[in-house]
């Protein structure tokens, strides 16, 4: 693909800030929300407007899968027992396809502290560690 383009679902501050990050690497977005409002729009290539569970709009997506045009979706949705749901939802949907599906990192931020931090974002932090090395560059 020599211009790729990842699908994003979720057009609040995560799927804006993806798209923007993808478009500075001349990478395509097409974000998903169901948020007319949703600021993704002003930084994606493409924007579909409707809900989760709209299956002509996500057959809209399918199609642009089907066609070679998403490489790649990125689930950027809250991280709330909704988010979750929808993106197992849509997660089932989409993974005959033959793309790449991934979710944003989840975990503890750098420089928080552990103090605040909640057993679940521990947990998910703990279970989605990496080594050491792989954070570090060396010359």
């Amino acid at each position: 693909m020599s211009n790729p383009t990842i699908g994003i679902i979720g057009g609040g501050q995560l799927g804006s800030m993806l798209s923007s990050a993808a478009k500075s690497l001349n990478i395509k977005t097409v974000i998903i929300s169901d948020n007319k409002d949703a600021p993704g729009q002003f930084f994606a290539d493409d924007f579909i407007f409707c809900k989760y569970d709209d299956d002509l709009k996500i057959e809209e997506l399918i199609s642009k899968i089907d066609k070679g045009n998403i490489g790649e979706v990125i689930f950027a949705l809250s991280t709330t027992m909704e988010g979750d749901t929808t993106n197992f939802y849509l997660f089932k949907r989409l993974k005959e396809k033959s793309i790449k599906i991934s979710s944003i990192a989840r975990g503890i931020a750098i420089g928080d502290e552990l103090e605040y931090t909640d057993e679940v974002t521990l947990g998910t932090a703990i279970s989605s560690r990496l080594p050491y090395s792989d954070n570090i560059k060396t010359h």
